[in-house]
């Protein structure tokens, strides 16, 4: 039986909540990555308790996760780790002007073939470049809520795609 947990938008009041949420099919979440992926993910989001699920998930999955609340502290993270990160997961809108989108294009300037996931509580129709839309993401982009089994399949494709190129 595969697992499948929904992220809700500002509905998780805790962190309790959530790991709660994720632990109701323990055999399923406790189980290793089975595709191999041994990678380093930046992930960026500045919601907590969205942010520890996700962590907490991939982390049971096989992947090491680097967490930064916005996009300053990923900056400065990457400052320091850069050769240590394979995948950029990213909120596209957070607090403090600084995107998702302004994050990636930061990043790749020094890594100009790092693979980006993004997602957003907002509509994606609805969001404006100002927002930090970048264009085209059907391929790459997450909707709020949604299930961390996608974001697993959004990530191993990632993956692949970076070890065909």
């Amino acid at each position: 039986m595969r697992a499948s947990y929904v992220v809700p938008v500002g509905a998780i009041g805790t962190l309790s909540a959530a790991i709660g949420l994720m632990m109701k099919d323990a055999g399923a979440s406790q189980r290793k990555n089975r595709c191999g992926d041994h990678a380093t993910i930046l992930l960026v989001e500045d919601e907590d308790a969205i942010r520890a699920l996700a962590k907490m998930f991939l982390e049971r999955n096989g992947y090491s996760v680097i967490e930064a609340e916005n996009g300053p502290d990923a900056v400065a993270i990457w400052e320091k780790r850069q050769s240590q990160i394979d995948l950029l997961v990213t909120d596209l809108v957070m607090p403090g002007g600084f995107t998702g989108q302004k994050l990636a294009r930061r990043l790749q300037l020094d890594r100009p073939d790092l693979k980006v996931i993004y997602s957003s509580g907002s509509d994606y129709e609805g969001l404006t470049e100002s927002d930090g839309a970048p264009g085209p993401l059907d391929s790459n982009f997450l909707q709020k809520p949604y299930r961390l089994s996608s974001l697993a399949r959004m990530i191993h494709a990632s993956l692949e795609t970076e070890k065909a190129a």
